[in-house]
């Protein structure tokens, strides 16, 4: 019993440490070359392919290609001006970049900006007359700029601690608001236009766009906001469900060694696609039906006169609510994709039997009862979720490894619940 346990466990490492190794694989292996031009230091434009990766983060290179079968060439902000690729642009520049954080939780007392020089590549928001300019860094801090003829202004916004008596309030620098006053004076209306307005991507681009309604101005360029993508499908599969118990107490149920429980499932999905690298990270949500049937046998023989049979039965059948977030290769024809998450499950049914026949000489006794006196198994399971699977157009088939916790809630006794799921999915939407 104990060897079967521990292996359990091993499959569960061992098929997170696949699902590692592949996440590391596709990261690196990612490449999705559309054709686009880069503009060099000498002004000359070349045309051909950019691996365009739909940057949520902003790049400090980028991998170009004359041909799609010739090796390719680095570029960085030093050595090309500009660059566009599947309608977005980026140019580059070195700029006064603030890195303070915007987290409430890590913010400090100083109101002036924590300014680093950087060479990087923005991107543009909006091209024409006003340009307004956007820049994410690895910790996710925002920052937006305009200027024109290849200067840079930074649109300064941070947030700080505000100490008053004993208590600790949030200030915002928002000198980004008379910036823009400044810069977009040309429009009458632009002090009601920025009085109040956010510093997002959203916000500033509609004050672009407006500006240039204002002015009668027309912008040679102005990107679209992307928004979250809502797939809605439905799921079904087939779980090989295995049970453990373990622990020093109640010896017959830990020293049993149960059966497999082999089950179709099924059920919807509805996955939110996050918007920025080609939608490779999504947050999957699945609402299931699933069951088991497990039994087994333990046998406490003394003798052929004296010995104890305990037969045990466990019959579960769960709604189950799971969330995983996905990487997902952006290729065009199959997307092969990881997942991890959690599970929860709240049991529907929850039948547990045990049946214990005592034998001593002549004297048989039988007695029949709950495996778990009311109120000592639980009805809430939670679980961890690890797959690997492939997108094939609507289509998705899946391998996934699940692990619970099980029903158990008395002291001395663990519970574990694993699963070997193969399930198919179907986007309808």
């Amino acid at each position: 019993m104990q060897i079967l346990y521990f292996s359990k466990i091993h499959v569960g490492k061992k098929l997170l440490m696949y699902f590692m190794l592949f996440s590391s694989f596709i990261s690196y292996a990612q490449s999705n070359y559309l054709k686009g031009y880069v503009i060099n230091v000498n002004n000359d434009t070349l045309q051909g392919y950019i691996d365009y990766r739909n940057w949520g983060i902003n790049p400090d290179r980028i991998s170009f290609k004359n041909k799609l079968n010739e090796n390719s060439i680095l570029f960085t902000p030093k050595n090309i001006i500009k660059f566009k690729v599947n309608q977005d642009t980026y140019v580059g520049a070195t700029v006064d970049m603030d890195i303070s954080t915007l987290k409430s939780s890590k913010l400090s007392n100083e109101e002036r900006p924590n300014l680093s020089r950087v060479t990087t590549f923005l991107q543009i928001l909006v091209e024409g007359d006003k340009n307004l300019y956007y820049h994410q860094n690895s910790e996710h801090r925002v920052n937006f700029f305009i200027g024109n003829d290849g200067s840079f202004e930074l649109l300064t916004f941070k947030k700080y601690i505000i100490k008053q008596g004993s208590k600790d309030l949030v200030g915002e620098n928002n000198s980004f608001r008379g910036q823009l006053f400044k810069y977009l004076e040309d429009c009458s209306n632009i002090r009601n236009m920025v009085k109040n307005i956010n510093y997002t991507k959203k916000s500033l681009i509609k004050l672009f766009n407006d500006n240039n309604f204002c002015t009668n101005s027309n912008a040679i360029y102005s990107v679209k906001n992307e928004n979250i993508k809502l797939d809605l499908g439905i799921v079904s599969g087939v779980s090989s469900t295995n049970l453990n118990f373990s622990g020093t107490a109640f010896n017959d149920l830990a020293s049993t060694e149960y059966s497999s429980s082999v089950n179709v499932f099924g059920g919807v999905f509805f996955n939110l696609n996050l918007p920025k690298n080609l939608n490779s990270w999504s947050i999957n949500n699945e609402l299931l039906y699933s069951s088991y049937n497990i039994n087994g046998t333990y046998e406490d023989y003394e003798n052929e006169n004296i010995n104890t049979t305990v037969f045990s039965e466990f019959d579960y059948s769960y709604i189950k609510l799971n969330t995983m977030i996905r990487y997902k290769y952006p290729s065009r024809n199959i997307q092969p994709y990881i997942n991890i998450g959690i599970s929860n499950g709240f049991a529907i049914n929850d039948d547990n039997f045990k049946k214990t026949v005592s034998k001593f000489y002549a004297d048989t006794n039988t007695k029949e009862e709950m495996a778990f006196a009311e109120g000592n198994a639980r009805v809430y399971e939670q679980g961890f979720i690890a797959g690997i699977g492939s997108e094939i157009n609507k289509m998705a088939f899946e391998l996934r490894y699940e692990g619970g916790n099980g029903m158990s809630r008395l002291p001395g006794l663990g519970s574990k619940v694993t699963r070997i799921i193969a399930l198919v999915r179907y986007k309808l939407n």
